[in-house]
């Protein structure tokens, strides 16, 4: 999968958090895209994955090389609002070229009138 499909793929999860829970992560539906990382971590052939009770996903790849090198580590950690919930009024779309400008225009216009004011 392209970088920019899998990016919008993961854009697509629903993770809203809440705020009346204890518990970490703080919803189920958090661990979804959890999961879904994992399985993909494991797909591509990571030499080690684990997802943590806590929603945390850890993946390492060792290198590919006779040389005496240290592994990479892939931290996946997925943040999440409780006071905004996107479902049903955003998808993901890539941008690219002449229309940027405009559509960063639009979410400044749009970030100004809800709850997300101050964010540039």
């Amino acid at each position: 999968m392209a970088v920019e499909k899998r990016l919008m793929h993961y854009a697509s999860f629903d993770t809203q958090s809440s705020e009346e829970s204890t518990s970490a992560p703080s919803t189920e539906k958090q661990l979804i895209l959890a999961r879904e990382l994992k399985a993909e971590c494991e797909k591509l052939g990571f030499d080690s994955v684990e997802l943590t009770d806590t929603g945390i996903v850890y993946a390492y790849l060792n290198a590919n090389t006779d040389k005496k090198m240290d592994r990479i580590g892939f931290i996946a950690h997925m943040d999440t609002v409780s006071d905004l919930s996107l479902r049903g009024r955003f998808a993901p779309v890539a941008i690219s070229g002449r229309h940027l400008q405009s559509v960063q225009a639009t979410v400044k216009t749009v970030c100004t009138n809800c709850v997300c004011s101050g964010a540039q």
